[in-house]
């Protein structure tokens, strides 16, 4: 899902399901949430950075 899009959902709803998980607006940016309500640590950065430190990193598609 685009931020663009996902922003737009966010000013009508409290939360946007995107799979199996919830995303939430918080301090200008987004939290995300399990099935259980637990917060999933996330961090937003550009790919060619991270995948520089982290080459064996996982890529998860929706």
């Amino acid at each position: 899902m685009q931020v663009s899009v996902l922003r737009e959902q966010l000013e009508s709803a409290e939360s946007v399901a995107v799979g199996d998980v919830q995303v939430r607006s918080f301090a200008g940016g987004f939290s995300v949430f399990d099935s259980d309500g637990e917060m999933i640590p996330s961090h937003a950065a550009f790919w060619f950075a991270w995948s520089q430190f982290h080459p064996d990193t996982d890529l998860w598609t929706g």
